[in-house]
């Protein structure tokens, strides 16, 4: 009888060791699964922040440039004529035609330049939008729930309940 104590107790005690071995290793897998669904979405965020930031930089671009090509249009348009000496003479109907030309080329180039501009800022401000609204909505890091939480942590209740594994 006492012998038979002695063996029981042994194989209960190396089973428990055996048991909470299995636990550390099931928990070390369920955290490992926990960080490999973080880092996931930690690179869709970063994913979603780069095709903003390009988004950002072109319209950024489009910007200077369309501005800088605004004042052209501009500082062309008020002093094409101011330089010249007045004409000694009325000027002829293809001379006057050619400047209405020119004039209406200048003003269309100064709205499509105009529109351009506040296209690329109001694109930029989209662009950060969207990013702050699928950084908050769409790919939140998830984080553990309670019971998954609960589920990784061992406890020795379970093995003194499941008797079926104590003697494998």
């Amino acid at each position: 009888g006492a012998m038979f104590t002695g063996v029981a107790t042994g194989l209960w005690s190396y089973n428990r060791e055996n048991y909470m071995w299995d636990w550390q290793n099931r928990q070390a897998r369920d955290y490992q699964l926990q960080n490999m669904v973080v880092s996931r979405f930690g690179l869709f965020r970063e994913d979603i922040r780069d095709l903003a930031g390009l988004t950002t930089a072109k319209m950024d671009s489009y910007l200077v440039v369309n501005t800088l090509k605004l004042g052209f249009i501009v500082a062309v348009f008020f002093n094409y004529d101011r330089t010249d000496q007045p004409p000694a003479r009325e000027p002829t109907t293809t001379e006057r035609e050619l400047v209405m030309l020119f004039s209406c080329c200048l003003m269309t180039a100064f709205q499509l330049l105009l529109t351009s501009i506040w296209f690329s800022m109001h694109a930029s401000v989209v662009a950060q939008s969207f990013m702050t609204k699928m950084l908050l909505r769409t790919v939140r890091i998830p984080f553990p729930t309670e019971n998954e939480i609960v589920a990784a942590a061992p406890e020795a209740e379970h093995y003194e309940r499941d008797v079926g594994s104590a003697f494998r």
